[in-house]
């Protein structure tokens, strides 16, 4: 129910006004009156009514200015202006307020009824509109966090500009130009990442962020600095910020590692590279942050080379050599773990980076966008794995699913060729009795094979590819008067005349004779 508010200085004004509602209209409250405009003030912000009906002319402040003040504190309530005068300059003011109606006193019961009746249907349709919203509202702030997550995601993973800006919209972030910024600490969750995504609002910075590969990763913002100092400068500020603004046991225990700041999808990728890079130099050295070009690259030792190992893998599985890519896997591992001293976090960055490497080498073989689906799925897959033992078993698979992809492909391709040959054997045959176990046999292929690809490839049955190929040079003959449709049957492999008609009628939509009536008629015209 609605709530009403009668406003008038005349106390049988008002009482009258109230018996109407009462006698009326069942589906109102009357929650109030006042007898001025101050009174309205007061009492319209205690109860706060949906409905006020208001008269224009009384002691003290007007009815106008009343409106005026109780729109600021209540701006969805609606107005109904009663008055005893019938001045152009009144009703226009009480509209340009928004009033939605402005009636004349004395008013008849009717009149008064309709105009209430009319707001209250505006409340409710407005009030629909509102309870619509409120579930759109939350439904996207539902999904946020979890569009936001696929936002990185893609980034890391790769994506074009135009993906990426189209995802970026969702969030109001512009990363033309931004930076990648890595973060681990004692306490790595989702609630950390809200309160940097707070605290970097704080300041006027709009980013995305997202909890990956016990890892914090953001991307954020950056202005377009002429000056690569600047640009350092302003990263380092950033970084600092956050790092300053970590509660007691996190900040002791934060580090931080940033990337470069780039101008495409393509860059903020290798941003993200750079700042897990730094991000881990941090750790060894044991810092709290380093900058990516901050790095000494002579500290770094035994460095493993993931581009070489990219190319090994990539050979293997071209080759579709599994039992060489399984000793490769065992060897690249125990590399790592020698390396990185079983550090699980590093170990699980570099086989994502060799997974992003295979993934560009791959595409090309594979297609862009299975290659794409599946690494998008690395790193939630990698971040579930326990032990060094379920990382193995993993890598196995994932290098299995593509060698089987690689073979799928090439298995396509030969289709394909044997498909175009099938076609173009019917083509050059179709006058002779050529079945299914014919040309099977001249492609050195299984029957079943053949119809099966056929039907893959055409989304057609062999007799009925047959039957279009000798319809369409059937209807080339029938265009040329010197055959008759009797020849025409034979020299197109029907067997009877009735046949040729009957597929002819089914294939066209009419007769050979029709048809080659309509072509003689064509030519004659031409």
């Amino acid at each position: 129910m609605y709530k009403i508010m009668i406003v008038d200085d005349e106390p049988i004004e008002r009482e009258a006004f109230a018996l109407v509602i009462k006698n009326n209209i069942t589906d109102l409250i009357l929650a109030g009156k006042a007898s001025n405009g101050f009174d309205a003030i007061e009492l319209s912000t205690k109860i706060k009514p949906d409905i006020i009906v208001m008269d224009i002319k009384m002691p003290g402040l007007t009815g106008l200015d009343a409106i005026k003040e109780i729109k600021k504190k209540l701006p969805f309530v609606k107005f109904l202006i009663l008055s005893s005068y019938n001045e152009f300059e009144y009703a226009q003011q009480a509209l340009k307020l928004g009033a939605e109606d402005f009636i004349v006193k004395p008013a008849k019961i009717n009149v008064l009824v309709d105009s209430i009746k009319n707001i209250i249907n505006k409340l409710d349709n407005e009030h629909d509109k509102r309870n619509v919203n409120t579930v759109l509202q939350n439904r996207v702030e539902a999904i946020k966090p979890i569009v936001e997550n696929d936002t990185v995601y893609t980034i890391i993973s790769g994506c074009n500009d135009k993906e990426l800006n189209k995802l970026l919209g969702f969030f109001e972030v512009n990363l033309s130009s931004g930076f990648c910024m890595a973060v681990i600490g004692k306490t790595i969750s989702e609630m950390m990442v809200n309160r940097i995504r707070k605290s970097l609002l704080g300041i006027g910075i709009k980013s995305i962020g997202a909890h990956i590969n016990s890892m914090i990763i953001f991307f954020i913002p950056c202005s377009d600095y002429e000056n690569e100092n600047e640009k350092e400068k302003y990263i380092n500020e950033v970084a600092m910020y956050i790092k300053n603004t970590m509660d007691g046991s996190d900040m002791r225990k934060l580090v931080i590692g940033t990337g470069n700041v780039h101008y495409t999808s393509e860059g903020l990728k290798e941003s993200y590279i750079e700042a897990v890079e730094a991000l881990r130099t941090a750790e060894t050295l044991d810092k709290d942050y380093i900058h990516y070009d901050s790095i000494d690259k002579s500290i770094v030792t035994n460095k493993i080379d993931i581009n070489d190992w990219s190319i090994k893998f990539y050979d293997n599985i071209c080759k579709g050599n599994i039992k060489s890519t399984i000793k490769m896997v065992d060897t690249f591992l125990g590399e790592l773990s020698s390396t990185y001293q079983s550090n699980e976090t590093s170990i699980k960055d570099k086989v994502y980076k060799l997974m992003v490497l295979l993934d560009k080498n791959l595409t090309d073989i594979i297609g862009n966008k299975e290659v794409s689906y599946e690494l998008t799925s690395i790193l939630e897959e990698i971040t579930e794995l326990s032990h060094a033992k379920e990382l193995r078993y993993w890598m196995i698979i994932r290098m299995q699913n593509y060698i089987v992809k690689i073979n799928d492909t090439k298995n396509v391709t030969s289709s394909k060729t044997i498909v175009l040959e099938a076609i173009e054997f019917i083509n050059n045959n179709y006058a002779e009795n050529i079945t299914l176990d014919y040309v099977a046999e001249k492609l050195k292929i299984s029957p079943y094979y053949l119809s099966k690809i056929l039907k893959k490839h055409t989304n057609k049955n062999y007799t009925d590819i047959v039957a279009e190929t000798r319809i369409n040079k059937a209807k080339e003959m029938l265009s040329n008067s010197q055959y008759n449709i009797k020849e025409i049957t034979y020299k197109t492999g029907f067997n009877t005349q009735n046949y040729f008609s009957k597929i002819f009628r089914k294939i066209v939509g009419i007769t050979p004779t029709e048809y080659k009536n309509m072509q003689y008629e064509k030519n004659t015209e031409e």
